[in-house]
């Protein structure tokens, strides 16, 4: 997992470690169920990947059936995590199905450190003033970076 790297490269393992993390984190919590694309284990070459609509590529990963229903999109990062702009538009769909809500299971690659925010509490993030906005090499999408300071406040135990 480096954002340094194309998509073919970024996908090569067939493990996607914070996914590992998160069903190990959840799996007492409620019922889970994959629920997302596998990039790693049956990756869509990228030229047919990105004609799916961004609503349809950006399926949460996961759905939890618990005290309550939501969904959950893992992310994995290293320093810094990165979020495009296309894909947050694409996750206010999610989020905004009735009697759900989309939560964001985050896992810093290098530490182990495991954050988990809502929708609402990571838009806030994105908009605080520190936030850096850029754009990959290879797509020339743009992306938000959050710092991992600023995500001390989620860290879950």
């Amino acid at each position: 997992m480096d954002s340094n790297n194309n998509y073919e490269e970024r996908n090569q393992t067939t493990e996607n470690y914070a996914e590992t993390i998160c069903e190990e984190h959840y799996e007492n919590k409620g019922y889970l169920t994959k629920m997302g694309f596998n990039e790693k284990k049956s990756m869509i070459p990228s030229e047919i990947f990105w004609k799916i609509p961004s609503t349809i590529r950006n399926i949460p990963d996961y759905l939890c059936v618990g005290t309550k229903v939501k969904f959950i999109e893992v992310k994995g990062f290293k320093e810094t995590l990165k979020i495009k702009l296309d894909d947050l538009l694409a996750y206010e769909f999610w989020n905004n199905i009735q009697f759900t809500n989309l939560c964001f299971f985050v896992v810093d690659c290098e530490t182990n450190i495991k954050y988990e925010l809502d929708y609402y509490q990571l838009k806030q993030l994105i908009s605080s003033d520190d936030t850096i906005t850029s754009k990959y090499w290879d797509n020339k999408k743009v992306y938000f970076e959050i710092k991992k300071e600023k995500l001390e406040y989620y860290e879950v135990k």
